[in-house]
Order: structure tokens, then sequence, then C-alpha cells
């Protein structure tokens, strides 16, 4: 049965939030744009003395991802793949259900850990006291070192039909200095496990989409208008406090006498993106860099907007197949 995903759109309120800001939430891409039509993961056993550990979290976190409180990924083992690339599985009840285009996800995970002198530790504290005073200081040398932790992980994801859909091959280090008077040396354990969990991330971002939520400051430069375009805009700023909807429509109407004026274009361009307007915000960001284009938020709200754009389809595509 197909079902329809509809994109979240914001609903402006009058209560006031946080100054000269506007909110943008929305569905943004997955970073890799995969085939959205993958709908089933098979693990295959990693290898490597970590490999398990990732299996197990990448597992974990790719079968926890939703959109629209739908679940994107259904996570099984590879022994199930003669059943799913019948396109068909049972439920616990034995019945019949469509498990929709599956991949396959190879991958290993390898560490290293070594440590090395990090020079010494100098402590200098009171030996000796009279009447409250320090009379004879006692000077403490201690030996430290650095822990450093090494990580590799590697995967690639793999179409049934042998098409190479992803492929990460990545190094991550960590390290900690310590000295010879703490408590106890770090454990690489957590540190190894800090690396994995940021690792495990950036995965998740690749291969699917997800939602999010931000504050992005508008343009507050008025250099260029006439004095009374000036006022008008800055009360079009104070009125992002308060009334972001009277906001943006103050800086609409700012711009039949300033088309050219990249704050105008700018702030115009992140109200629609705010409103989800996507199309209207990519050709207000895009004017605004052909004026100049070494303005950085009108690139990342561009960047944004595409993001978004983008995930639109792969949302369309992934659950069309149902």
């Amino acid at each position: 049965m197909k079902k329809t995903i509809g994109i979240c759109t914001l609903i402006y309120a009058g209560s006031a939030l946080q100054a000269e800001t506007l909110p943008v939430e929305g569905i943004f891409a997955g970073e890799a744009n995969i085939d959205a039509r993958v709908q089933t993961i098979a693990f295959e056993g990693f290898g490597g003395d970590a490999g398990p550990e990732l299996s197990f979290l990448l597992s974990d976190i790719l079968s926890a991802v939703e959109i629209n409180g739908q679940p994107w990924f259904a996570i099984v083992p590879a022994a199930t793949l003669a059943e799913l690339h019948s396109g068909v599985n049972e439920d616990a009840e034995g019945k019949a259900i469509d498990t929709g285009p599956t991949a396959v996800l190879q991958g290993s995970a390898r560490t290293e850990f070594w440590e090395e002198s990090a020079g010494v530790k100098k402590v200098i504290s009171c030996g000796k006291k009279e009447r409250g005073d320090c009379v004879e200081k006692r000077k403490e040398v201690y030996d430290c070192h650095l822990l450093s932790v090494g990580y590799r992980p590697m995967l690639r994801l793999v179409a049934s039909d042998g098409t190479l859909l992803y492929e990460s091959n990545k190094y991550l280090k960590t390290y900690q200095k310590y000295c010879e008077d703490e408590a106890a040396a770090p454990n690489p354990d957590d540190l190894l496990n800090s690396l994995a969990a940021q690792y495990a991330y950036s995965v998740r971002v690749d291969l699917a989409p997800q939602f999010r939520s931000d504050k992005f400051r508008i343009s507050e430069n008025r250099k260029g208008m006439s004095g009374d375009d000036a006022r008008s805009f800055k009360k079009a700023i104070q009125l992002t406090k308060s009334d972001q909807l009277a906001a943006c429509v103050a800086f609409n109407e700012l711009e039949a006498a300033n088309p050219a004026h990249v704050s105008v274009l700018l702030n115009i361009g992140l109200c629609h993106e705010s409103q989800g307007d996507l199309q209207l915000a990519r050709d207000y960001y895009n004017r605004t860099l052909d004026l100049n284009s070494g303005k950085d938020e009108a690139q990342a709200g561009l960047d944004r907007v595409v993001s978004r754009l983008i995930a639109r389809q792969q949302v369309s595509e992934h659950f069309s197949s149902y």
C-alpha cells in the first residue's frame, strides 16, 4: 500500500522567540544521496577486532531512524537474503509483507592503542606552615603520558544487483593526556567508544534523511538604504522578536525600492525558507549571491534549501514503493 509522506512546514506563532532570528525546520537529505528506494539493509558479519561492536552500533542507530513517525530502514541479518531477494518476507504471524529493495552492509573496524611520553608536570605546594603562612614550599615532579587511540572503520553498502551504493573508509584518532599524580589513567575503551559513536552517527547522516530544527540570524546591515527605508528595515528587524510573519511582510515591502540590496534579499530568502517556500527561498539566495558571491549566509541558506529539496525527492521515492 502506498503511503504519502508530507514534508513538515512551519506554522508561525505570535509568541516571542530569540531576537533577530527566524526558525528553520524540516527534513534534510541523506548526505550520500544513495538510492532512496532501499528500505531493508541486511548486515553481514563485520571483520576486525572492533567489527562486531560497530555492527551492533550501526544496527541500533539505523533501525531507529524515523521520518515523520515511520521507520526508514528495516535491519535484518544477511542469512535472510534468500527470502528478501524475492521481495517478500513474513511477519511474526506468517503473513507475507513487502520488504522493498534490499542492500547488504559489509564492514570491518580495527583499532590501535599506543602510549608515549608527554613531558612532566611540576606541582608546587606548601611543605611547611607557621602561623597560617607558608614558610617552606615543596616541588613535586610527575611524569605525564599521552594515550592515543586509532580507529579504522570500513563500510560498503551493496545493492542486491551488485551495485555499490555507498562506501566509507576513514581513520579517526583521539588522545588524552594524563599524569602520574592523577587518580586513574584514562580508559582506552571510553576513548574508542567515543570514536565509534562519532563514526556511526556520520553514517546515519549519510544514509538517511533527518529532521532538523534551528534558528538563523537575519541580516541587519542597512547601509545604502534611504532614511525612511532604513527605519522601516530596523522596525522589521525588531518585529522578528514578536511577530515574525509581520516582519517578513515588511521585508517584502522593502524589495520594490531596494531590489539589489543584499540584506533585503537575504532576509526575504530566509523568510521563505522559514515558511517552507523552498523554491522561492532558493531564488532569493541565488539573487543575493549574484550581488555578493562571498555572502556566506546566503550560500549556507542555499545549501540548506537544496538539501531539503533533495530530501523531498528521497522521501517520495522511498515510500512510493510501499
